[in-house]
Protein backbone atom coordinates (compact mmCIF):
# COMPACT_ATOMS: atom_id res chain seq x y z
CA UNK A 1 0.00 0.00 0.00
CA UNK A 2 1.07 3.65 -1.00
CA UNK A 3 1.51 5.80 1.70
CA UNK A 4 1.09 9.21 1.11
CA UNK A 5 3.47 11.53 0.43
CA UNK A 6 4.34 15.63 0.73
CA UNK A 7 4.89 17.44 -3.22
CA UNK A 8 8.74 17.23 -3.96
CA UNK A 9 9.75 19.38 -6.83
CA UNK A 10 12.20 17.49 -9.17
CA UNK A 11 12.65 19.74 -12.07
CA UNK A 12 12.81 23.96 -11.81
CA UNK A 13 13.13 26.43 -14.28
CA UNK A 14 15.82 29.21 -13.91
CA UNK A 15 16.08 32.77 -14.25
CA UNK A 16 16.38 33.86 -17.50
CA UNK A 17 17.04 37.27 -19.48
CA UNK A 18 15.48 37.79 -23.03
CA UNK A 19 14.41 40.39 -25.52
CA UNK A 20 11.16 41.51 -26.21
CA UNK A 21 9.32 39.58 -29.11
CA UNK A 22 11.21 36.45 -28.33
CA UNK A 23 9.64 33.34 -26.97
CA UNK A 24 10.51 31.14 -23.58
CA UNK A 25 9.16 28.12 -22.29
CA UNK A 26 9.06 27.91 -18.18
CA UNK A 27 9.32 23.91 -16.69
CA UNK A 28 8.30 22.34 -13.34
CA UNK A 29 7.88 19.06 -12.80
CA UNK A 30 6.76 17.44 -9.38
CA UNK A 31 5.99 14.08 -7.71
CA UNK A 32 4.40 12.95 -4.72
CA UNK A 33 1.09 11.00 -3.59
CA UNK A 34 -1.72 12.21 -4.12
CA UNK A 35 -0.29 13.64 -7.55
CA UNK A 36 0.00 17.10 -6.79
CA UNK A 37 -1.85 19.92 -8.47
CA UNK A 38 0.37 22.64 -9.92
CA UNK A 39 -0.32 26.86 -9.78
CA UNK A 40 1.30 29.13 -11.27
CA UNK A 41 1.78 32.98 -10.18
CA UNK A 42 3.22 36.19 -12.16
CA UNK A 43 4.21 38.58 -9.14
CA UNK A 44 2.28 36.75 -6.87
CA UNK A 45 -1.29 36.56 -9.39
CA UNK A 46 -2.25 34.04 -11.11
CA UNK A 47 -0.90 33.64 -14.64
CA UNK A 48 -3.49 35.08 -16.85
CA UNK A 49 -3.58 32.75 -20.31
CA UNK A 50 -4.28 34.08 -23.63
CA UNK A 51 -3.99 33.41 -27.22
CA UNK A 52 0.23 33.89 -26.63
CA UNK A 53 0.28 32.58 -22.87
CA UNK A 54 -0.20 28.88 -22.59
CA UNK A 55 -0.27 27.13 -19.00
CA UNK A 56 -0.68 23.67 -18.82
CA UNK A 57 0.21 20.04 -17.09
CA UNK A 58 1.02 16.11 -18.20
CA UNK A 59 0.73 14.07 -15.05
CA UNK A 60 3.21 10.96 -16.01
CA UNK A 61 4.04 7.57 -14.35
CA UNK A 62 4.45 6.99 -10.25
CA UNK A 63 2.94 10.30 -9.15
CA UNK A 64 4.69 12.58 -11.30
CA UNK A 65 3.36 15.84 -12.99
CA UNK A 66 4.56 18.06 -15.46
CA UNK A 67 4.28 21.60 -16.14
CA UNK A 68 4.79 24.70 -18.13
CA UNK A 69 3.67 28.39 -18.86
CA UNK A 70 4.60 28.85 -22.31
CA UNK A 71 4.93 32.73 -23.80
CA UNK A 72 5.29 33.48 -27.48
CA UNK A 73 5.79 36.60 -29.14
CA UNK A 74 7.01 37.71 -25.25
CA UNK A 75 6.17 41.63 -24.04
CA UNK A 76 7.46 43.71 -21.38
CA UNK A 77 4.57 42.83 -19.43
CA UNK A 78 5.36 39.66 -18.89
CA UNK A 79 8.26 39.53 -17.26
CA UNK A 80 8.40 39.08 -13.79
CA UNK A 81 8.56 37.15 -10.59
CA UNK A 82 7.24 33.30 -12.26
CA UNK A 83 6.10 30.75 -8.84
CA UNK A 84 5.48 27.13 -9.70
CA UNK A 85 3.89 25.39 -6.60
CA UNK A 86 2.80 22.14 -5.98
CA UNK A 87 0.25 21.04 -3.80
CA UNK A 88 -1.84 18.46 -2.57
CA UNK A 89 -3.89 17.10 0.71
CA UNK A 90 0.08 15.94 1.66
CA UNK A 91 1.74 19.27 1.18
CA UNK A 92 2.80 22.23 -0.64
CA UNK A 93 6.52 23.26 -2.10
CA UNK A 94 7.06 26.30 -4.70
CA UNK A 95 9.91 27.58 -6.84
CA UNK A 96 10.19 31.11 -8.17
CA UNK A 97 12.60 32.23 -10.56
CA UNK A 98 12.73 36.05 -12.25
CA UNK A 99 11.93 36.19 -16.44
CA UNK A 100 13.46 39.42 -17.26
CA UNK A 101 12.55 40.95 -20.48
CA UNK A 102 13.91 44.06 -21.64
CA UNK A 103 11.91 47.22 -21.85
CA UNK A 104 10.84 51.03 -20.25
CA UNK A 105 8.85 51.11 -17.27
CA UNK A 106 5.36 49.91 -17.76
CA UNK A 107 2.63 50.07 -15.46
CA UNK A 108 0.84 46.65 -14.97
CA UNK A 109 -3.07 46.23 -14.98
CA UNK A 110 -3.30 45.18 -11.14
CA UNK A 111 -6.64 44.14 -9.45
CA UNK A 112 -7.59 44.41 -5.72
CA UNK A 113 -5.39 42.19 -2.84
CA UNK A 114 -6.48 40.57 0.01
CA UNK A 115 -3.94 40.02 3.02
CA UNK A 116 -5.39 37.80 5.87
CA UNK A 117 -5.21 39.16 9.72
CA UNK A 118 -2.48 38.12 11.21
CA UNK A 119 -0.54 36.68 8.08
CA UNK A 120 2.07 38.21 6.01
CA UNK A 121 1.25 39.40 2.67
CA UNK A 122 4.34 40.28 0.07
CA UNK A 123 3.98 42.86 -2.64
CA UNK A 124 5.40 43.24 -5.83
CA UNK A 125 6.25 46.53 -7.64
CA UNK A 126 3.20 46.90 -10.62
CA UNK A 127 5.62 48.05 -12.98
CA UNK A 128 7.07 45.72 -15.65
CA UNK A 129 10.30 46.56 -17.63
CA UNK A 130 14.10 45.87 -17.10
CA UNK A 131 16.51 46.05 -15.84
CA UNK A 132 14.85 48.79 -13.12
CA UNK A 133 17.06 50.45 -11.09
CA UNK A 134 14.73 52.44 -8.10
CA UNK A 135 11.91 52.13 -6.41
CA UNK A 136 9.47 54.14 -4.31
CA UNK A 137 6.48 52.99 -2.15
CA UNK A 138 3.70 55.40 -0.96
CA UNK A 139 0.55 54.23 1.24
CA UNK A 140 -2.69 56.02 0.94
CA UNK A 141 0.01 58.95 -0.39
CA UNK A 142 2.56 58.37 2.40
CA UNK A 143 5.84 57.34 1.24
CA UNK A 144 7.11 54.16 2.84
CA UNK A 145 10.83 53.93 3.83
CA UNK A 146 10.94 50.27 5.23
CA UNK A 147 11.43 51.58 8.91
CA UNK A 148 7.45 51.38 9.69
CA UNK A 149 7.10 48.12 12.25
CA UNK A 150 5.05 46.24 10.15
CA UNK A 151 6.86 46.98 6.52
CA UNK A 152 9.85 44.94 4.80
CA UNK A 153 11.49 46.81 1.35
CA UNK A 154 13.07 43.67 -0.21
CA UNK A 155 14.91 43.40 -3.12
CA UNK A 156 13.63 44.25 -6.69
CA UNK A 157 11.00 46.57 -5.35
CA UNK A 158 9.06 43.89 -3.13
CA UNK A 159 7.07 44.99 -0.39
CA UNK A 160 6.01 42.63 2.42
CA UNK A 161 3.31 43.22 5.22
CA UNK A 162 4.99 41.14 8.19
CA UNK A 163 1.78 40.73 10.12
CA UNK A 164 -0.89 42.16 8.34
CA UNK A 165 -3.35 44.44 10.30
CA UNK A 166 -6.31 45.05 10.22
CA UNK A 167 -7.35 48.33 9.31
CA UNK A 168 -4.32 49.76 9.78
CA UNK A 169 -2.59 48.07 7.10
CA UNK A 170 -5.69 48.10 4.23
CA UNK A 171 -4.91 51.18 2.01
CA UNK A 172 -3.88 52.02 -1.64
CA UNK A 173 -0.61 51.09 -2.34
CA UNK A 174 1.78 52.41 -5.34
CA UNK A 175 5.04 51.80 -6.84
CA UNK A 176 7.09 54.27 -9.16
CA UNK A 177 10.00 52.53 -10.81
CA UNK A 178 12.58 54.04 -12.68
CA UNK A 179 15.75 52.80 -15.18
CA UNK A 180 16.86 56.19 -15.12
CA UNK A 181 15.68 59.45 -13.43
CA UNK A 182 14.03 60.62 -16.61
CA UNK A 183 12.10 57.06 -17.53
CA UNK A 184 9.96 56.09 -14.96
CA UNK A 185 5.96 54.49 -14.14
CA UNK A 186 3.95 53.64 -11.64
CA UNK A 187 0.57 51.98 -10.65
CA UNK A 188 -0.90 50.99 -7.37
CA UNK A 189 -2.88 48.32 -5.87
CA UNK A 190 -5.71 48.12 -3.14
CA UNK A 191 -4.88 46.03 -0.25
CA UNK A 192 -8.06 45.01 1.95
CA UNK A 193 -6.98 43.22 5.13
CA UNK A 194 -9.54 40.63 6.08
CA UNK A 195 -10.31 38.00 8.96
CA UNK A 196 -10.43 33.97 7.87
CA UNK A 197 -13.99 32.43 8.92
CA UNK A 198 -13.92 30.30 11.61
CA UNK A 199 -16.36 27.67 12.35
CA UNK A 200 -18.39 26.26 15.96
CA UNK A 201 -20.44 22.97 15.17
CA UNK A 202 -22.99 22.80 17.22
CA UNK A 203 -25.52 19.34 17.67
CA UNK A 204 -28.30 17.92 19.35
CA UNK A 205 -26.74 14.36 19.55
CA UNK A 206 -23.61 12.93 21.04
CA UNK A 207 -22.32 10.65 18.16
CA UNK A 208 -24.69 8.19 17.80
CA UNK A 209 -28.14 8.03 17.46
CA UNK A 210 -31.24 6.33 17.41
CA UNK A 211 -33.26 5.39 13.84
CA UNK A 212 -37.08 7.80 14.00
CA UNK A 213 -34.69 10.87 16.43
CA UNK A 214 -34.46 13.86 15.35
CA UNK A 215 -30.93 15.63 14.74
CA UNK A 216 -29.86 19.53 14.60
CA UNK A 217 -26.37 20.55 13.32
CA UNK A 218 -25.92 24.30 13.75
CA UNK A 219 -23.15 26.05 12.13
CA UNK A 220 -21.79 29.01 13.75
CA UNK A 221 -19.10 31.46 12.16
CA UNK A 222 -17.81 32.80 15.09
CA UNK A 223 -15.05 35.06 12.94
CA UNK A 224 -14.91 36.07 10.16
CA UNK A 225 -15.71 39.26 7.84
CA UNK A 226 -18.53 39.73 4.92
CA UNK A 227 -19.54 38.53 2.68
CA UNK A 228 -19.83 34.91 4.01
CA UNK A 229 -20.62 31.73 2.38
CA UNK A 230 -22.10 28.88 4.51
CA UNK A 231 -22.10 25.38 2.64
CA UNK A 232 -22.84 22.00 3.75
CA UNK A 233 -21.91 18.63 2.49
CA UNK A 234 -22.09 15.14 3.10
CA UNK A 235 -19.79 12.26 2.82
CA UNK A 236 -18.07 15.52 0.80
CA UNK A 237 -20.95 15.76 -1.92
CA UNK A 238 -22.35 19.12 -1.77
CA UNK A 239 -25.98 19.37 0.11
CA UNK A 240 -28.58 21.60 -1.27
CA UNK A 241 -28.99 25.70 -0.70
CA UNK A 242 -30.70 26.96 2.31
CA UNK A 243 -34.12 27.12 2.22
CA UNK A 244 -34.00 23.53 0.59
CA UNK A 245 -35.59 20.13 1.50
CA UNK A 246 -33.96 17.08 0.32
CA UNK A 247 -34.13 13.00 1.75
CA UNK A 248 -35.66 14.51 4.87
CA UNK A 249 -32.90 17.18 5.53
CA UNK A 250 -33.53 20.61 5.47
CA UNK A 251 -30.74 23.27 5.60
CA UNK A 252 -32.08 26.94 7.16
CA UNK A 253 -29.87 30.16 6.64
CA UNK A 254 -30.47 32.09 10.08
CA UNK A 255 -28.43 35.07 9.20
CA UNK A 256 -25.29 35.86 7.79
CA UNK A 257 -23.54 33.65 10.55
CA UNK A 258 -25.57 30.86 11.16
CA UNK A 259 -26.99 27.99 9.36
CA UNK A 260 -28.48 25.08 10.48
CA UNK A 261 -29.03 21.52 9.23
CA UNK A 262 -31.91 19.16 10.61
CA UNK A 263 -33.37 15.98 10.23
CA UNK A 264 -37.15 15.40 11.14
CA UNK A 265 -36.97 11.51 11.73
CA UNK A 266 -33.18 9.93 11.02
CA UNK A 267 -33.09 6.67 9.38
CA UNK A 268 -30.27 4.77 7.79
CA UNK A 269 -29.58 6.41 4.59
CA UNK A 270 -28.85 9.69 6.75
CA UNK A 271 -25.88 7.71 8.48
CA UNK A 272 -22.79 9.67 7.04
CA UNK A 273 -19.84 12.27 7.67
CA UNK A 274 -21.37 15.85 7.54
CA UNK A 275 -19.42 18.70 7.26
CA UNK A 276 -20.54 22.73 6.88
CA UNK A 277 -17.46 25.12 5.11
CA UNK A 278 -17.67 29.06 5.27
CA UNK A 279 -15.71 30.93 3.03
CA UNK A 280 -14.93 34.76 2.25
CA UNK A 281 -12.28 36.44 0.54
CA UNK A 282 -9.30 35.31 3.29
CA UNK A 283 -10.15 31.80 3.75
CA UNK A 284 -11.91 28.87 4.30
CA UNK A 285 -12.85 26.77 7.39
CA UNK A 286 -14.17 23.78 7.57
CA UNK A 287 -15.88 21.85 10.47
CA UNK A 288 -17.34 18.06 10.51
CA UNK A 289 -19.43 15.75 12.31
CA UNK A 290 -19.91 11.70 11.62
CA UNK A 291 -23.38 10.93 12.60
CA UNK A 292 -23.54 7.68 13.66
CA UNK A 293 -26.95 5.83 13.03
CA UNK A 294 -27.22 2.52 15.88
CA UNK A 295 -28.68 -0.28 14.36
CA UNK A 296 -27.05 0.35 10.91
CA UNK A 297 -23.70 -0.27 9.19
CA UNK A 298 -21.97 2.19 7.39
CA UNK A 299 -18.63 2.57 5.64
CA UNK A 300 -16.15 3.84 7.98
CA UNK A 301 -12.76 4.69 6.14
CA UNK A 302 -10.96 4.13 3.19
CA UNK A 303 -7.69 4.62 2.19
CA UNK A 304 -5.20 3.44 -0.42
CA UNK A 305 -3.48 4.41 -3.94
CA UNK A 306 -4.07 7.64 -4.86
CA UNK A 307 -5.18 9.23 -1.69
CA UNK A 308 -7.62 7.07 -0.70
CA UNK A 309 -11.26 7.41 -1.05
CA UNK A 310 -11.98 4.07 -2.54
CA UNK A 311 -11.64 5.26 -6.24
CA UNK A 312 -14.19 4.72 -8.66
CA UNK A 313 -17.05 2.60 -8.65
CA UNK A 314 -17.64 2.42 -5.02
CA UNK A 315 -21.34 2.04 -3.92
CA UNK A 316 -22.73 1.81 -0.03
CA UNK A 317 -26.23 0.06 -0.56
CA UNK A 318 -28.72 0.03 2.95
CA UNK A 319 -30.70 -3.18 2.59
CA UNK A 320 -32.68 -3.11 5.38
CA UNK A 321 -31.63 -1.25 9.25
CA UNK A 322 -29.51 -4.87 10.01
CA UNK A 323 -27.86 -5.52 6.59
CA UNK A 324 -25.50 -2.80 4.47
CA UNK A 325 -23.75 -3.85 1.09
CA UNK A 326 -20.20 -2.23 -0.27
CA UNK A 327 -19.39 -2.97 -3.90
CA UNK A 328 -16.25 -1.79 -5.50
CA UNK A 329 -14.99 -2.30 -9.29
CA UNK A 330 -13.68 -2.42 -11.32
CA UNK A 331 -11.12 -3.11 -8.70
CA UNK A 332 -8.03 -0.65 -10.03
CA UNK A 333 -5.14 0.45 -7.53
CA UNK A 334 -7.14 3.47 -6.15
CA UNK A 335 -8.95 0.21 -4.49
CA UNK A 336 -6.15 -0.43 -2.03
CA UNK A 337 -6.76 0.64 1.46
CA UNK A 338 -9.21 -1.00 4.48
CA UNK A 339 -12.17 -1.08 4.87
CA UNK A 340 -14.65 -0.98 8.10
CA UNK A 341 -17.88 -1.68 8.88
CA UNK A 342 -19.72 -0.92 12.35
CA UNK A 343 -22.83 -2.39 13.36
CA UNK A 344 -24.24 -0.81 17.01
CA UNK A 345 -26.91 0.01 19.37
CA UNK A 346 -27.28 1.34 23.25
CA UNK A 347 -25.87 -2.54 24.21
CA UNK A 348 -22.96 -2.98 22.01
CA UNK A 349 -20.66 -1.76 19.02
CA UNK A 350 -19.12 -4.35 16.93
CA UNK A 351 -16.58 -3.31 14.09
CA UNK A 352 -15.03 -5.73 11.23
CA UNK A 353 -12.40 -4.08 9.20
CA UNK A 354 -11.17 -5.65 5.50
CA UNK A 355 -7.64 -5.09 4.15
CA UNK A 356 -8.06 -4.78 0.54
CA UNK A 357 -4.98 -5.47 -1.63
CA UNK A 358 -5.03 -5.22 -5.62
CA UNK A 359 -2.05 -6.70 -7.28
CA UNK A 360 -3.45 -9.09 -9.97
CA UNK A 361 -5.92 -10.72 -7.47
CA UNK A 362 -8.03 -9.67 -4.71
CA UNK A 363 -6.90 -10.46 -1.12
CA UNK A 364 -9.39 -9.63 1.73
CA UNK A 365 -7.72 -9.86 5.67
CA UNK A 366 -10.85 -9.57 8.01
CA UNK A 367 -10.51 -8.57 11.36
CA UNK A 368 -13.52 -8.39 14.24
CA UNK A 369 -13.35 -5.77 17.07
CA UNK A 370 -15.95 -6.09 19.77
CA UNK A 371 -16.03 -2.91 21.87
CA UNK A 372 -19.11 -3.99 24.59
CA UNK A 373 -20.62 -1.75 26.97
CA UNK A 374 -21.20 -2.84 30.77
Amino acid sequence: MLTESAPLLHYQFIEQTIQPGQSVSLKCAAVGNPVPTLTWLLNGLPVQRSDRVLVGEQPGARGRVVGHVNITSSRVQDGGAYRCIASSSAGKVGHTANLNIYGEPTARHTASLTAVAGEALELYCPVAGYPLQSFLWTKDGVTLTGTEDNIRLGPGGTLTLKSARKPADSGLYSCSASVRQERSASAAVQVDVLTAPRIALVSTSDGGVEAGDRVTLTCTVSKGDSPLTIMWYRDGIPLPSHGSRTDDITIVSLNAYNSVLGVERVGPRHGGRYSCRASNAAGTDVLAYSLVVNGTCQLLQMSGHGGGGGGGGTKVKDIDSFSSVLTLGPLTLDHVGRYSCRASNSAATVEAGADLTVNGKVVLMLHDRRDRQD
